[in-house]
């Protein structure tokens, strides 16, 4: 479902993308397979940034991923996400 929804955001079907991240993120809850949420947080925030949405609602989003990712020692993809913030979504603190 992460792949799926990464590739809905490329095409941009935003809104579809990001039922596929909501629905991905029940599953890991479901069966305790939390890796992929810190990026399908990120996901998240992409196709609301790019739908247009304010700010506050895509940041929230950055700021899950990137603590998201620290939290599974996932150090890479930490940094990743707080590069893309700042280089992609202008935000410098996450």
């Amino acid at each position: 479902m992460f792949n799926i929804s990464t590739m809905l955001g490329r095409i941009g079907e935003y809104k579809e993308s990001l039922k596929y991240c909501e629905e991905a993120i029940d599953i890991s809850i479901e069966y305790n397979n939390l890796r992929v949420v810190p990026w399908l947080l990120y996901n998240m925030a992409s196709c609301y940034r790019l739908l247009g949405e304010e700010e506050q609602i895509y940041r929230t989003y950055l700021v899950r991923a990137y603590h998201g990712a620290c939290a599974f020692k996932d150090f890479e993809a930490a940094q990743i996400i707080k590069s893309d913030a700042a280089t992609d979504f202008g935000i410098d603190d996450l």
